[in-house]
């Protein structure tokens, strides 16, 4: 994650805009009393916000981690792509980015 001070943030704010935003690469700017805060895209905190809700709801991890139990093999998994994983009788979907921690940990819990 980029670090810069506010004054250089508010000289650049639009190329910081852009980064953040279509990069969506985050930043963290720091004040001159030396207090930090970290400024992200929409999209991004929203697709934080729903992988933070997905980890905590245990009942959703089990649904996923048996679902991932019933997952083709051969199936790749490559980032950008889109993913389908079911759960139980419904089916939600997901982008693979940003996803590798909860992948990785639904594929822990399947192999118990």
């Amino acid at each position: 994650m980029d670090s810069i001070s506010l004054n250089l943030f508010k000289e650049s704010l639009r190329d910081w805009v852009e980064k953040i935003t279509h990069q969506h690469r985050p930043i963290k700017v720091t004040d001159h009393q030396g207090q930090d805060f970290v400024v992200v895209s929409a999209e991004d905190w929203e697709r934080e916000q729903e992988t933070l809700y997905i980890l905590q709801n245990q009942d959703l991890m089990q649904q996923i981690s048996r679902s991932m139990a019933f997952k083709d093999p051969n199936e790749g998994n490559q980032q950008g792509k889109r993913n389908k994983a079911s759960v139980d009788d419904g089916c939600r979907e997901w982008y693979s980015e940003g996803r590798g921690a909860l992948l990785s940990f639904s594929e822990e819990l399947a192999a118990g």
